[in-house]
């Protein structure tokens, strides 16, 4: 639908809405007949200021939605390509790659149905107005699959339909997904992450599992976690872990490691630092990672590798 079409039809609600209804002329006492009806002057400047408000929503949501598909699509119907406000599918397989990634981070994350082609909802909190970036991504070996969607920050809530995954039978371990903002912290503008809750078919959650997930791309020997609160400058006050080692034993390559962080329960600004040590030697680590929440649910009390 064009914008341009979109006032008309917009107007024609909004008019009807007023208790109007739909002509084309004017009579001779300055007032617009409409079939039966009459429209008056003012209610002609009422039915512009609600077409004006929603074209504006609906500008608005065409710029969120505005998201380039970079990757080089695998042929066929599932190939990655643009799907209405989304880009989404299987890629073909990029040469390199970094020693470390972080893929995903969740405060609650449904285990995706069987049987059902029902829609993820996938809901965040974001500080200011800013628009969220989404990104899901295969961290099962061999699976080249990615997601990129943009949305309005405010809305809080993306309807992700499930084809793709369902017709590739692409489950919830198979999967990380991210979101994140721009905000200013400390005077500077840059990306700020926020806890993502996915859902499927359960009408609620009861607690957030906080989970970070992270893939290397080559073996390693041990993986530091470090995550601190931040201050009203946008530094560090308060660490409440500072480079812990995980101690899981055995970190191969291409495999993922999911890191429990109940810590973020608490809302506030966070910092998150990761470091490794390469199985080969020497260190890696991914940048520092700037981290919201708005006050999410209870960390429920058990969590396993």
């Amino acid at each position: 639908m064009s914008v341009t079409q979109f006032d008309l039809e917009s107007a024609t609600r909004a008019h009807r809405l007023a208790g109007g209804a739909v002509g084309s002329r004017w009579s001779s006492s300055g007032e617009r007949v409409l079939g039966p009806c009459v429209w008056p002057r003012r209610r002609l400047i009422l039915v512009i200021g609600l077409t004006s408000v929603l074209v504006a929503g609906r500008l608005r949501d065409v710029v969120a939605q505005d998201v380039s598909c970079e990757l080089s699509p695998v042929p066929g119907p599932y190939g990655y390509q643009r799907r209405g406000d989304r880009c989404e599918g299987l890629f073909q397989q990029q040469v390199g790659g970094t020693t470390l990634r972080l893929v995903s981070l969740t405060e609650s994350f449904e285990a995706l149905g069987d049987t059902t082609r029902a829609p993820l909802l996938v809901a965040w909190s974001v500080p200011g107005n800013g628009d969220v970036w989404l990104r899901a991504q295969g961290i099962r070996k061999k699976l080249y699959y990615r997601m990129d969607s943009r949305r309005p920050g405010g809305a809080g809530l993306y309807h992700w339909p499930s084809d793709v995954l369902a017709a590739q039978r692409i489950k919830r371990d198979h999967i990380g997904i991210l979101g994140w903002t721009r905000y200013a912290l400390g005077g500077i503008d840059q990306d700020v992450y926020v806890p993502l809750r996915v859902t499927q078919e359960s009408a609620t959650v009861q607690c957030g599992t906080y989970l970070l997930v992270l893939v290397p791309g080559v073996k390693l020997d041990e993986v530091y976690v470090s995550l601190g609160r931040l201050g009203a400058p946008g530094q560090p006050v308060q660490w409440l872990r500072h480079n812990k080692p995980l101690l899981y034993g055995f970190y191969p390559a291409d495999t993922p490691i999911r890191v429990p962080v109940p810590e973020l329960a608490a809302p506030g600004f966070y910092e998150l630092e990761i470091s490794a040590e390469l199985a080969s030697g020497g260190p890696t680590g991914i940048p520092s990672r700037r981290i919201y929440q708005a006050g999410g649910l209870p960390a429920c009390g058990g969590w396993s590798r």
